[in-house]
């Protein structure tokens, strides 16, 4: 006996003209509209006119975000989190060179290939005690937050950088590096110390970089960096630990790659 197939919630919402998200393939979804729905299926008419019959119930089916919502500064507000709405969020907010959009607390950050002037000093300073949510997303914003709750906690503060080849990883941590450098509180002792903590990551990236086939200057190893801070909040010194270094590039590359700088 066949099983009567019961609608999701997230079914019962889509009507005829409603905008959805069809996938076509693991990788795709293309924007359609539902052209007329019955018991068991859904019509949708895609973008490019085509006419497909889908069952009710189906993953293959994603409401869209309404058009006033798609660009919105933090992903968690949209009232569908998932794979298509997000994707097209951001894309869309790339389109308009907002590269940083915030997902709650996390901050994802996509590498624009060209200098948007997002990091300028008048720019790093409009961050100073401004709540994160009360501020466009940007890797200053996570700087902030995790000063502040170093000077009202008194605790350790941890950020994680994480992502694929060439998505920015190295360039968010000297920004964020440089952010911490500005806000802290600044002496005549400590000032020399600012400086070099600054000033180490190149050396490292010369003995740690290399060229692959998705980045010129791709960091082949795990980074911690250590940033400590006295009693007034001022960098008292750095410690830097790198780690899994890719080790087989001194002897072997990939066609098109090379070794490390």
């Amino acid at each position: 006996m066949e099983k009567k197939r019961t609608s999701s919630y997230k079914d019962n919402r889509l009507l005829v003209t409603s905008r959805i998200w069809l996938k076509v393939s693991d990788l795709r979804w293309v924007p359609g509209t539902v052209e007329s729905v019955d018991e068991k299926n859904l019509t949708v008419r895609t973008e490019d006119g085509l006419l497909v019959s889908v069952p009710r119930g189906s993953n293959r089916i994603s409401q869209r975000t309404p058009p006033g919502m798609v660009a919105i500064d933090d992903l968690t507000a949209l009232p569908d989190l998932d794979e298509p709405n997000m994707l097209d969020s951001l894309c869309q907010r790339y389109l308009q060179h907002k590269i940083y959009t915030r997902t709650g607390p996390i901050l994802v950050g996509m590498n624009p290939w060209q200098d948007l002037r997002l990091y300028a000093p008048e720019v790093l300073h409009s961050y100073r005690k401004q709540q994160m949510n009360s501020m466009p997303p940007h890797v200053f914003a996570v700087s902030e937050t995790a000063f502040a709750n170093l000077q009202s906690e008194r605790k350790d503060q941890t950020i994680l950088v994480s992502g694929d080849s060439g998505s920015g990883k190295t360039e968010s941590t000297k920004f964020m590096m440089q952010y911490l450098a500005a806000v802290a509180n600044h002496t005549q002792k400590t000032a020399n110390i600012e400086q070099r903590v600054l000033q180490c990551n190149p050396v490292l990236e010369a003995f740690g970089n290399a060229k692959t086939l998705r980045n010129d200057n791709s960091s082949r190893f795990g980074k911690y960096i250590d940033i400590n801070f006295d009693s007034s909040f001022a960098i008292s010194g750095a410690k830097i630990d790198t780690y899994l270094l890719e080790k087989s590039r001194v002897v072997s590359q990939q066609p098109g790659e090379r070794n490390f700088h």
